[in-house]
């Protein structure tokens, strides 16, 4: 964590060098040294630029956008020569410390006056001691870390509508902020999950808050159509418990996914074939590819039959089952084989269309084309010819080639793999193109009086300009809600092209914070100029006194592999400039945080 705004750390600069201690004055004035010529020219330099300095103060009498617009006016300049020459004497850069650029030059200035012999020039105003610990608690108020490390915020997974026992394990892990996506399930879910984490919070006397994310207009892929699929129960490498059940108890089974869960399936057949089973029975499966199987029944109860089955088996609706029981044969068919999502996939060379004429969103399949339909129209009209258009965070890449009035004919350029599957509700992203949209979307909208019920933060997405957190100030005036915190997330090149008219709309907000969303920021085309532009944003937010949510694809490998990559681990050094960490979700969320802290604590 960096240091306290207000405190000597952060605001102390050296008013002595070195060079100082040993340096002849009167001989310095005297002779014409080269030194006299470096010093006589860092001076006027430093000079210069406390004269913009002076312009920007006057035009921004906040002294965190102050500050924030000294930095940019340094970044703006060439100073690369100045600041190596201030470090040849033992001085600190002009941008060592950001968080009070002033006060750096104020001090460097000063101590040249007294080796050059030069009248020294007004200081610049900086706030006093009080000023800046008022500025330090209003942006370390948001998210404050325990430990000397940033906070922690992690997404809410669906079951954390039930799942309390997860909730308090993450909650005594230090987990002090909970994101919830309303790109997601459904209103009261959202209500049941941040009412159960309160519950807990407020049980283990700890303070946490509830972040909601304003799903925005961002594209997803819809439902794909449904048909009935094979299902694998078993694998050469595996030995599966198969449950047999009447279809009148069959209230939920592994059998509607693609193969087995958990080594464990469910069989639903008909009630009279159920009553003749009974523990020694042999019972012959006839699969999806006409291969005969006989099991034995190992255990039975009036509602379940239980076997053991090995080697690759699939079954459809058509698969016969087979019992034998006093000479005489019964039959049944799987009663459970539902209607599963179409398997969709593309690879390079295949042509996608993009609809915009049908109410729902849905996916398809004809022939060697595959189609997907939005209901929004706004996105598809400001698409040109050769804009590129990536599904998935990525894995798939298409061209728009053929530009309609109801549909947008594209080209796959890249997928991951040979076939890389379509999959339902996966991110599109539009990196070439300018959406001439709010961030805003009318559900957002709809949305936002129940959610500032329950939410202690709004992360709006997709914000671009300033004007998109204005209207939103305006609607959580009118619901009497002006006090909540605003997150705003930087996910589009336009965000970060107006980055700092952004920072000084959240600044005037009152409490506010920026997400780094990283990957969607590779996304949208910035993959080779990603670690810098992260740090740029680091930086920029660090003068202008904005707390960080370090977001998108952390710790991502140990979140759902239990294993950490090196680049990952290396990332977390990175991480340690933000105010908060955000975590996804995953199978391995307890074992990540306790090696995040265990990272932290070494650094």
């Amino acid at each position: 964590m960096k240091p306290k705004i207000g405190s000597n750390e952060a605001q102390q600069v050296t008013t002595e060098s070195p060079f100082l201690s040993f340096l002849p004055d009167a001989e310095l004035r005297k002779n014409e040294h080269v030194d006299n010529i470096v010093l006589f020219s860092m001076y006027e330099e430093l000079n210069h630029l406390k004269d913009i300095f002076w312009q920007i103060s006057l035009a921004q009498p906040n002294p965190s956008i102050q500050n924030m617009y000294y930095y940019l006016a340094l970044k703006e300049r060439p100073v690369h020569t100045l600041n190596e020459n201030l470090a040849m004497y033992w001085f600190s850069a002009t941008t060592t410390r950001r968080p009070n650029i002033a006060l750096t030059l104020n001090n460097i200035c000063k101590t040249l006056m007294h080796t050059t012999w030069k009248r020294y020039s007004e200081a610049l105003p900086t706030p006093n001691n009080q000023e800046w610990n008022a500025i330090d608690n209003e942006s370390g108020k948001l998210f404050r870390g325990t430990h000397n490390y940033p906070s922690l915020m992690l997404t809410l997974p669906s079951d954390a509508v039930e799942n309390l026992v997860f909730l308090e394990k993450m909650i005594e892990a230090d987990v002090t902020f909970f994101r919830i996506n309303t790109a997601h399930d459904t209103l009261d879910d959202r209500k049941k999950m941040a009412e159960n984490v309160k519950t807990i919070a407020k049980k283990l006397r700890k303070t946490v808050s509830i972040a909601v994310d304003l799903a925005s207009w961002k594209m997803r892929t819809g439902s794909a159509m449904r048909e009935l699929q094979p299902i694998m129960l078993a694998d050469k490498k595996q030995s599966v418990t198969i449950v047999l059940t009447s279809d009148k108890d069959a209230f939920t089974c592994a059998a509607t996914s693609s193969r087995a869960i958990n080594h464990m399936a469910t069989i639903a057949v008909s009630d009279a074939f159920m009553r003749k089973c009974s523990k020694g029975d042999i019972i012959t499966l006839m699969d999806a590819n006409g291969k005969e199987r006989e099991v034995i029944i190992i255990e039975n109860t009036r509602k379940q039959a239980l076997w053991t089955l090995t080697g690759k088996t699939i079954i459809d609706e058509d698969s016969v089952l087979e019992i034998t029981h006093k000479d005489k044969v019964t039959k049944a068919h799987p009663k459970n084989i539902r209607l599963q999502p179409q398997k969709i996939s593309v690879s390079q060379g295949d042509l996608v269309y993009i609809w915009t004429d049908i109410k729902e969103s849905n996916m398809w399949k004809n022939g060697k084309s595959v189609s997907i339909a939005f209901s929004d129209q706004g996105v598809l009209w400001a698409l040109k010819v050769e804009d590129q258009i990536y599904i998935d965070d990525g894995k798939i890449w298409l061209c728009a080639i053929k530009i309609r009035k109801k549909w947008v004919t594209a080209k796959v350029i890249y997928s991951r793999d040979a076939r890389t599957q379509i999959k339902e509700e996966k991110g599109i992203n539009f990196p070439d193109t300018q959406i001439p949209l709010s961030a805003l979307s009318s559900v957002d909208r709809e949305m936002l009086p129940e959610i500032v019920k329950f939410a202690d933060v709004i992360n709006i997405s997709f914000v671009q300009t300033k004007n998109d957190l204005e209207e939103l100030k305006i609607l959580l005036n009118n619901l009497w809600k002006s006090h909540l915190p605003i997150v705003a997330k930087v996910e589009t090149k336009m965000s970060v092209q107006n980055l700092p008219e952004i920072i000084c709309s959240l600044i005037t907000h009152g409490q506010w914070g920026v997400m780094l969303a990283r990957w969607d920021l590779a996304v949208e085309g910035w993959f080779s100029s990603l670690p810098r532009l992260q740090q740029d944003i680091l930086q920029l937010c660090d003068a202008a006194h904005m707390p960080v949510i370090y977001a998108t694809w952390v710790m991502e490998s140990s979140m759902k592999n239990h294993l950490p990559s090196r680049a990952e681990l290396i990332d977390l050094s990175v991480s340690k400039q933000a105010s908060c960490l955000m975590l996804n979700k995953g199978p391995y969320v307890w074992e990540t945080i306790k090696l995040i802290q265990e990272v932290y604590s070494t650094l």
